[in-house]
């Protein structure tokens, strides 16, 4: 009898130190799981921030060249105040290559719903259609596909007529 005392107390003590190890193995899986996430939220913001540079960067990379071509010299020549010059002809022809990506910012906006709302588990379209795709839900994916498209063409035509309004060369009849 004392023998199986000491081994029903062994048998505790082993379960209660697998109980130990198990919550502990939990404890650091969750802490991994939470140094992953943190550094994709981190990697995010830093590449939302790089493309938002590189952006300004292209902007006055067109404005410079702008600056030195010849019918802003030619402006400023005939007499326009180079405040004036820059504004009314080199500004205007900068800004044609962020207009025509600007409808791209739609589709940048409704894949990067999909991330974020399965990241943070918001319920919303993107979040939806991951599901959708999931467990084989045509229908709905489909229907996401249509909406996603529609905002697509949305975006394009946004952009299109961002570009008539910059573009000195684009007119309305």
């Amino acid at each position: 009898m004392s023998r199986e005392i000491k081994l029903s107390r062994s048998y505790v003590k082993l379960c209660s130190d697998l109980g130990r190890l198990l919550e502990q193995g939990r404890q650091r899986a969750m802490r991994a799981v939470a140094e992953v996430r943190n550094q994709v939220y981190w990697e995010m913001g830093q590449r939302l921030s790089r493309a938002r540079e590189l952006e300004d960067r292209r902007t006055a990379r067109e404005l410079m060249d702008n600056l030195a071509a010849d019918y802003v010299r030619t402006a400023v020549a005939k007499g326009l105040p180079f405040r004036r010059a820059v504004f009314r002809h080199a500004l205007r022809n900068s800004l044609i290559p962020i207009a025509t990506s600007f409808g791209n910012n739609v589709s940048v906006i409704v894949s990067g719903s999909f991330l974020i709302e399965k990241v943070f588990n918001i319920n919303g379209m993107g979040l939806l259609g991951y599901e959708s795709v999931v467990e084989r839900d045509y229908p709905v994916v489909l229907g996401l596909l249509v909406v996603s498209s529609l905002l697509f063409l949305v975006g394009n035509i946004l952009s299109d007529l961002c570009v008539a309004v910059v573009d000195p060369r684009v007119r309305f009849d």
